[in-house]
């Protein structure tokens, strides 16, 4: 079964990084743990999203999850500020 929604979820990350709105798709495999398989999408805004969530595409996503021998853990994270190495360097060179 891990085989299969792995293989379902990397066809429909094929499918989805070209859409609109939609800055990278990956799914990952643990190789400590046979049911862990994680599936990272990261969309351009809040509307790019639920417009995908809502896509036939997104389906793969509800069926694989439907595949799962136990109740999966989906976490949504919003990022509201991506900052770079200025960041860091300032957190570095700050007294706090």
């Amino acid at each position: 079964v891990r085989t299969q929604v792995v293989d379902s979820l990397r066809a429909m990350g094929a499918r989805t990084e070209v859409q609109p709105g939609c800055r990278c798709v990956e799914t990952y495999v643990s190789a400590d743990d046979v049911d862990v398989v994680v599936l990272i999408e990261e969309w351009e805004s809040l509307v790019t999203l639920e417009s995908h969530i809502r896509s036939t595409d997104f389906r793969a996503v509800l069926a694989a999850i439907d595949l799962s021998s136990e109740q999966p853990e989906i976490q949504v994270d919003q990022v509201v500020i991506r900052q770079g190495l200025n960041y860091l360097q300032t957190v570095l060179n700050s007294n706090g």
